[in-house]
């Protein structure tokens, strides 16, 4: 996945009145008194902004050429949108309204309207894209290129590449993620087993985390202080003090790790793991943050060949995509435990998902 940081809420903005008491209500009735304060009392936001919002969650059919759209209230698919070839990582905007689609097949990156469902923009980016991580303002999209080891950077406004970066940049790049602030982008380089430490404001690599054995897939906390990355060759996750930039800690799992999702407050991390053999389901590891270690597997109703995972917007909720069953496990974080597993309308090899989910405001 991966990738995701997560992480978005698209709020209305809502003008509130200040109530001013003054002398002369003392001289009112009761009844004007209360119909003058229930006058000057603040609109609720319903009334001063009318506006539905869905939650969806948007998955790619890698071997149908596809993505999909899950309404996560119903756990049901309820579109599915032609898109590139082979596409594996989808990103959405902030608000909703975009979702980035990067397809390894014929190297492009397919822009998708959320509200029809239908891609509105192709865009040509590097060799074999394979994930992306947009920044909080939503305005640049940046795409991992894995064969020719380049970063595209995409102005959102203009779906049109504004400039790659070759320098600095390792061996096989795949996740990436952006810190919350937006100043940096990291991005796991999977042969040089390295972290790349990108400056949003210049485009330029400013920095290398090295000793991430097959580095992969990549996740930020909310506060930007952590890193997490997988680290498949050690069947590990590492930690990174993102200040420092120095691994503090890693984490063992007995298994080889696929793609993270951390939840919104940042104290609970889910691994997607392997099985040992490919035709035994995979499993997924629950990692307490703050205590650093593995508090319990998730084995019952994972499917096979688990890939991305990812929190739907509200928090309440794990989507899980297992490839090789193509299905969608679904884990609640409150009991660690799968409660649903979608097939219906699931595609051929589901596995990218968008990290954090949709929220899709309507007027």
């Amino acid at each position: 996945m991966s990738t995701s940081s997560y992480r978005r809420n698209d709020r209305p903005a809502s003008a509130w009145s200040r109530r001013r008491t003054t002398r002369s209500a003392a001289v009112l009735s009761p009844v004007l008194a209360a119909a003058a304060i229930a006058a000057l009392a603040p609109a609720s936001p319903a009334s001063a902004v009318d506006r539905r919002c869905d939650s969806y969650m948007y998955v790619t059919n890698s071997a149908d050429d596809t993505v999909s759209a899950i309404d996560t209230s119903t756990r049901s698919v309820v579109a599915t949108v032609a898109v590139g070839d082979e596409p594996r990582g989808v990103t959405a905007a902030p608000n909703g309204r975009r979702v980035y689609v990067t397809n390894r097949g014929d190297d492009t990156l397919s822009v998708v309207d959320s509200f029809t469902n239908t891609v509105v923009s192709t865009i040509a980016v590097g060799q074999f894209p394979t994930e992306s991580a947009i920044l909080p303002n939503g305005r640049r999209l940046y795409v991992t290129n894995a064969t020719d080891d380049s970063v595209s950077v995409v102005d959102t406004r203009t779906n049109s590449v504004v400039t790659t970066i070759t320098d600095g940049i390792g061996d096989l790049p795949q996740g990436v993620a952006a810190s919350p602030d937006g100043r940096r982008v990291y991005v796991a380089n999977g042969t040089s087993d390295s972290l790349t430490v990108i400056s949003t404001e210049t485009n330029t690599v400013v920095g290398t985390i090295e000793n991430i054995n097959g580095a992969e897939d990549i996740q930020v906390s909310p506060d930007g202080r952590r890193i997490y990355v997988t680290a498949p060759g050690d069947d590990a996750v590492v930690v990174i003090d993102a200040r420092n930039r120095t691994v503090i800690a890693t984490i063992p799992l007995g298994l080889s790790p696929d793609d993270l999702a951390l939840s919104p407050h940042g104290k609970k991390l889910y691994v997607s793991l392997d099985a040992a053999q490919s035709d035994q389901p995979g499993r997924v590891a629950v990692i307490d943050t703050r205590q650093g270690n593995v508090e319990r597997f998730i084995t019952d109703r994972i499917g096979l060949n688990p890939e991305d995972i990812a929190f739907t917007a509200d928090g309440k909720q794990v989507y899980l995509a297992n490839a090789g069953s193509d299905s969608i496990s679904v884990i609640s974080p409150k009991t660690d435990r799968v409660t649903t597993v979608i097939t219906n309308g699931v595609g051929n090899e589901p596995h990218g998902l968008t990290d954090g989910g949709v929220k899709l405001c309507r007027r």
